[in-house]
């Protein structure tokens, strides 16, 4: 049996680890399953959490979160709460707290962009510290691909693979001069190359990046152009119930959308599959929505799952 129950948490200051509350109410509609015998009850994620976007500039941080929360094995590695990061981010998934600030401040790191800044960021630069940041969980196990180099030389049609690579986001290039609208399939297409063949020595080698991965597979859709201009075609011929890539067959379950003109500037908004239903996620307007966009329009990141 399922009851439906409205509830109100205000949260004062309260120490997780390195993590800080602040003061503020939230507003949750939560299905419990009571028919449950185990100690504790487990709430029921039924749709994406509303995320607030008070300082104009979180949307990036709340756009990529409420993408990856549509994926069990992000709940389960985030639910053992065994780290800072964990903790809010299971906090946020119950709808506890509707704030990423700290989310933000604990996934700058080092090597990676300053988050905590009050200043919009690149989703998929986020992203990729994010997946780092929980690597030491198994979720790590099942986002991570491992790209090589496949190489084709016109020449002598001799076909070489290079090294592998591990990677946490597959990037994707649009064809130079490409048209307003374009086959997606154009994406996968061998590229020219300065290089020499190691085969025949002539330079008429073609090149592309090969990816293999486990279950998920982060793609992003390189939108700026060599120029510094964003690039804002838009495909056909896309099928998000089957995408075709490398001998594998994909499904979406999120895509990341940039509406300006920089990546770093304008606004993130986000579509994502709970249970079969499509919702956009718009910080903290969350909207069911009949259908995913087949044209990708202003998609940024995809979060794929494999068949």
């Amino acid at each position: 049996m399922k009851s439906r129950f409205r509830t109100s948490h205000t949260l004062t200051q309260n120490v997780l680890s390195d993590s800080i509350y602040q003061n503020e109410s939230v507003n949750n509609d939560i299905v419990i399953d009571l028919s449950s015998d185990q100690d504790t009850i487990p709430y029921v994620i039924n749709k994406p959490p509303a995320l607030v976007n008070d300082d104009k500039v979180s949307c990036y941080a709340n756009s990529v979160i409420q993408s990856f929360l549509c994926l069990p094995e992000f709940h389960a590695s985030i639910s053992k709460k065994n780290t800072a990061l964990n903790n809010i981010l299971n906090d946020i998934l119950l709808k506890k707290i509707n704030c990423t600030a700290t989310v933000r401040r604990l996934v700058t790191g080092p090597h990676s962009d300053d988050f905590a800044e009050n200043q919009q960021k690149d989703a998929q630069s986020f992203c990729q510290a994010l997946i780092q940041k929980l690597d030491v969980d198994d979720f790590g196990i099942f986002i991570k691909a491992t790209t090589y180099e496949l190489l084709n030389c016109q020449s002598c049609d001799v076909y070489t693979n290079g090294g592998e690579q591990l990677i946490y986001t597959y990037f994707l290039y649009f064809p130079e001069n490409c048209d307003d609208v374009i086959d997606f399939n154009s994406m996968l297409m061998l590229k020219d190359s300065d290089r020499l063949c190691p085969n025949c020595n002539n330079c008429n080698l073609r090149t592309r990046s090969v990816v293999v991965c486990i279950k998920y597979l982060v793609v992003c859709l390189q939108r700026i152009s060599p120029q510094g201009s964003k690039i804002n075609t838009k495909f056909f011929n896309f099928a998000p119930e089957s995408i075709h890539l490398d001998n594998q067959i994909f499904k979406v379950r999120s895509v990341i959308r940039h509406h300006g003109n920089t990546i770093e500037s304008g606004h993130y908004t986000s579509l994502v599959n709970y249970d079969d239903q499509w919702w956009k996620c718009d910080d903290n307007r969350i909207t069911r929505i009949s259908s995913f966009d087949n044209t990708l329009e202003d998609v940024y990141l995809l979060v794929l799952e494999k068949c």
